[in-house]
């Protein structure tokens, strides 16, 4: 699971870059910035790829587990 809330707009270079990631998963959209992914992918891995697009006033979240 991969949710963020950005406070950047949504065509801003950041903000795709993090779309972008998502989608080299298998994945499926829940909702706005909420998307489950198919990954081996640790959460650490998966958070260090999206972390360089997220400002310290925005925020990224990724459980260990799901369910």
């Amino acid at each position: 699971m991969v949710v963020y809330e950005l406070h950047k707009e949504p065509n801003s270079d950041d903000y795709k870059e993090i779309v972008k990631i998502i989608k080299e998963y298998d994945f499926m959209k829940i909702g706005g910035s909420e998307y489950c992914i198919y990954t081996d992918d640790s959460p650490g891995i998966v958070s260090g790829k999206i972390k360089p697009y997220i400002e310290d006033n925005e925020r990224l979240r990724i459980p260990n587990k799901v369910g």
